[in-house]
Parts: C-alpha cells; sequence; structure tokens
C-alpha cells in the first residue's frame, strides 16, 4: 500500500524539518582539531576524568 504522499507524487522527506539544524550536528567542527575536541568534551564529565583530575590536583 501507497502512502498519501506517493500517491500525490511528493516524495516523504522524513527529515525536513531536521535540515536546517543539520549545521548543529558537529558544534567543534570536522577538521582535525574539532575531532579532538569533541573526544576530550565527551569524556570531561566521566567519573573516570573527573578523579583522574582530583588526584592531580591534590598531588
Amino acid at each position: 500500500m501507497k502512502s498519501q504522499a506517493n500517491q500525490t507524487g511528493q516524495t516523504n522527506q522524513h527529515m525536513r524539518f531536521h535540515a536546517p539544524h543539520l549545521h548543529l550536528g558537529v558544534p567543534f567542527g570536522t577538521d582535525i582539531f574539532g575531532r579532538a575536541a569533541e573526544l576530550f568534551a565527551l569524556g570531561f564529565g566521566t567519573p573516570y576524568f573527573l578523579t583522574t583530575q582530583t588526584l592531580l590536583v591534590i598531588v
């Protein structure tokens, strides 16, 4: 069974509302610095990172 949109000749663009915001997907960019910054940011709030930083500050 075809959908209503396909019967009228329109394509089903289920991501059409996300298209204007695609530039927000990579906040630090796609270059080497951006990827490294994103990896650092992902681990920034983890318990391992916080424990390591605490130990470094104490020592």
